[in-house]
C-alpha cells in the first residue's frame, strides 16, 4: 500500500511539475509557443519510470494546453508528449540504470535529442490537420527547433544536478 501511494504521489507531482512547467516558463511565438515542458519530461523519464513519464508529459502538458487558450492542439499533444516520456524513459533509464552510465554521456545526449527532435515530427504531422495546410504547419518549424534545442540543454543541465544529489534514490518506485 505505501508503494502504491508514493507511486500515486510521484506521478500527481510530476504532472503538476511538467504542466507548470510549460504554462509558467514559456515564450510565446507566432505558431503557439515554447516551454520548458520538454525538459521536465525528459528528467521524469530519467529519473521515475515510463508509466510517470507517459502520465506526466500526456496529461501535464495536455492540461497546460487546455489551460493557455490552446485546446485544439490538446489531443496531439497528449499522444506526442506522452508517448515521448514513455519512449524516452525506456531508453534513458536502460542506459542509466541497468549499465549506471552518467548523464553526461554522449548517448544520453544523443537520447535526448533523438527524443527532441521526435516531438519536432510529431508536431509537424499533427500541424497539418489542426493547421490544415502543410506550409502552415513547416511554419511551426524553426519554434519547433529552437524548443528542442532548449529542451536538450536544459535537461542536461537539471538531470546533472539531480544525478549530483543522487535523486534518484529518492523516487525509487
Amino acid at each position: 500500500m505505501e508503494k502504491n501511494v508514493k507511486s500515486l504521489s510521484t506521478y500527481a507531482l510530476s504532472i503538476a511539475i511538467v504542466m507548470v512547467a510549460t504554462l509558467f516558463l514559456k515564450v510565446p511565438t507566432p505558431t503557439g509557443y515554447d516551454n520548458l515542458g520538454g525538459c521536465f519530461i525528459l528528467v521524469i523519464a530519467t529519473f521515475v519510470n515510463p508509466i510517470g513519464a507517459l502520465l506526466a508529459g500526456g496529461i501535464g502538458s495536455m492540461l497546460a494546453d487546455i489551460m493557455s487558450g490552446y485546446a485544439v492542439w490538446a489531443i496531439p499533444t497528449l499522444i506526442i508528449k506522452g508517448s515521448m516520456g514513455f519512449l524516452a524513459a525506456i531508453l534513458l533509464r536502460k542506459e542509466c540504470c541497468k549499465k549506471k552510465l552518467q548523464i553526461k554521456s554522449v548517448r544520453v545526449y544523443l537520447f535526448a535529442i533523438l527524443m527532441s527532435l521526435y516531438v519536432v515530427a510529431g508536431y509537424l504531422i499533427a500541424g497539418i490537420y489542426v493547421i490544415g495546410t502543410i506550409p502552415g504547419s513547416l511554419a511551426q518549424t524553426p519554434g519547433l527547433l529552437v524548443e528542442a534545442v532548449v529542451t536538450v540543454i536544459t535537461y542536461i543541465v537539471a538531470a546533472s544536478a539531480l544525478e549530483q544529489v543522487k535523486f534518484r534514490k529518492l523516487v525509487d518506485l
